[in-house]
């Protein structure tokens, strides 16, 4: 299935805010690929044997640190999944979760 239309929004006060469109090109995100937030190179910086043919770059909204919520919306802006989330969802080994999702 492609990822063409399909968008992705948080949770702002408990209404859906934030909705972005993952891209408008036809893109089928296939097992073992990536749509990332961050850039390309950071991403080959921190895990060198990444196959850069699976990346895609695309602006995605922001989520909060602490707690939020993440929607995922088809082509027509139908919900079809939400996650909510917390600090206490982190792994408990884990010391320092700024920016660990």
């Amino acid at each position: 299935m492609s990822l063409a239309g399909w968008k992705l929004g948080n949770v702002s006060d408990g209404a859906v805010d934030d909705v972005l469109t993952i891209t408008g090109a036809s893109f089928l995100l296939l097992p073992g690929a990536y749509a990332d937030r961050e850039s390309t190179a950071n991403i080959v910086s921190n895990y060198p044997q990444s196959r850069t043919e699976r990346f895609m770059e695309t602006d995605l909204p922001s989520y909060n640190n602490g707690e939020g919520g993440v929607v995922l919306q088809a082509p027509d802006g139908t919900q079809l999944d939400r996650f909510d989330y917390n600090d206490d969802l982190h792994f408990a080994l884990v010391n320092e979760t700024e920016g660990i999702a």
